[in-house]
């Protein structure tokens, strides 16, 4: 199948501060012989907050939706035309390298009854063709809530 691709989604840092840009990193891996090129055609990123709150015998969990980057319609070309079975791209971060977490996201922490972790959820959406003519593959979803990623404040 043409367009076929593994993308690669990795954070270069396990701490994620506010005010500073997310530490990210895409690489896409060419899977298919195929003389399309690849383009990086959307993504969305969201940091997710999670409260967990404890009393006596109640407990429960509130989710806060911070979103931080959402680009749509985008063609931008990942790797070379032409490029060989098992190439890997990586997609330039000059799309969120300049977008800070909101200033509103309260650091993370943890009491003995209360606590605040963070996760990020990550929509890729990969295209394959020719500009003018890209065919779009399913968004592929990444979501980094499997690892605990700590929030702090840096000051400005």
């Amino acid at each position: 199948i043409a367009g076929m691709q593994t993308l690669n989604i990795s954070l270069t840092s396990n701490a994620m501060t506010s005010c500073t840009p997310l530490p990210l990193r895409l690489l896409i891996k060419k899977q298919t012989d195929s003389l399309e090129q690849i383009f990086l055609r959307g993504l969305e990123v969201d940091l997710i907050g999670t409260t967990h709150v404890r009393a006596q015998q109640v407990v429960r969990d509130e989710q806060s939706l911070f979103p931080v980057l959402n680009l749509h319609g985008l063609a931008i070309p990942v790797g070379e035309l032409g490029d060989p079975v098992g190439t890997e791209a990586v997609v330039n971060s000059s799309l969120w390298d300049r977008v800070p977490l909101p200033p509103t996201v309260t650091p993370s922490f943890a009491t003995c009854n209360l606590s605040r972790t963070y996760h990020l959820d990550l929509r890729v959406i990969i295209g394959y063709g020719s500009v003018g003519n890209i065919n779009v593959s399913h968004p592929l979803v990444c979501d980094t809530d499997k690892t605990n990623h700590h929030l702090s404040h840096k000051p400005k």
